[in-house]
Formats: C-alpha cells, structure tokens, sequence
C-alpha cells in the first residue's frame, strides 16, 4: 500500500516513480484514487500495468455527508451503501483474462 497524488514525477519522485519501480521488480498494480484528484499520467500507468479503480463509483459507500455551511451540526447518519467489491477488477483478472 503507498498513498500519495503522482506529484513529483517529473523530478524522479513521489508515488508515481515509486508504481513504476514497485511494477518492475513484479508487483501487481491495483490503483484507487479519485478520478479529479489522480494525475493523468499515473492513472495511465495503472490502465496500462495493472487496474484503475475509481472511487468515485464507492462514493456512497466510503464518504458521509455535512451540511454546507461551517458551524452547523453534523448531518444525521444516513444508511451507506453496502460495499461490494466482488465485481472490481482486480490484476489477477486483467493478467488471466477473465
């Protein structure tokens, strides 16, 4: 697991040099980010070795809501959706083919 945005690529850094690396010596690529906060070219890189996982297709199952406007109560709990990632593609699946 590594965590980071893809800045610092362009200088031989940060955690998209660290995929790279991590692909070469062997390591499957599973990649989950944020499709408007992942850098375009470390979610290629994750397309092409590996898999792509937007979270926003969790949204519902991974986040809560709080109103707008700063200094209000927190919103009540809502129900989240039920996470299922069964049917996500997984490294194992893009390398077989299934």
């Amino acid at each position: 697991m590594l965590t980071g945005d893809g800045s610092g690529y362009s200088q031989v850094g940060g955690f998209h040099t660290a995929l790279e690396l991590l692909h070469k010596m062997g390591w499957g690529i599973e990649l989950l980010s944020w499709r408007h906060s992942c850098k375009r070219l470390m979610r290629e890189c994750a397309e092409t070795n590996g898999v792509f996982i937007a979270l926003d297709d969790f949204y519902h199952s991974i986040t809560f809501l709080e109103p707008s406007r700063p200094g209000q109560p927190l919103a009540s709990a809502r129900q989240s959706d039920p996470l299922d990632l069964t049917n996500r593609p997984t490294v194992n699946t893009i390398i077989s083919g299934h």
